[in-house]
């Protein structure tokens, strides 16, 4: 499991659609659904179902999507801690 896995997660969650989370994460649908489905082995659980054109998160997508939520904020904030930390020591 990698960060980018979870950062696709987030995205398909808050879009409902494989096509729309690729564009926000300038990546392809393909890859966007590779991560989905290692995230799903991984953990053992179906995290979306299609409904007509678009993809709702099952109960334990929605409790894997903000788990993940949560890690790639985390992941987000500790890059910017680095950053500014690393800054203060060259500047």
């Amino acid at each position: 499991m990698e960060i980018q896995h979870l950062r696709h997660l987030v995205a398909a969650s808050e879009s409902a659609s494989f096509a729309k989370a690729a564009k926000k994460c300038f990546t392809s649908r393909q890859n966007i659904a590779h991560s989905i489905k290692v995230l799903e082995n991984k953990l053992g659980v179906v995290l979306f179902e299609r409904k007509g054109n678009e993809m709702l998160l099952t109960p334990d997508g929605v409790e894997a999507a903000s788990a993940a939520r949560e890690i790639v904020e985390q992941v987000e904030n500790f890059d910017g801690c680095l950053r500014k930390t690393h800054c203060r020591a060259t500047c």
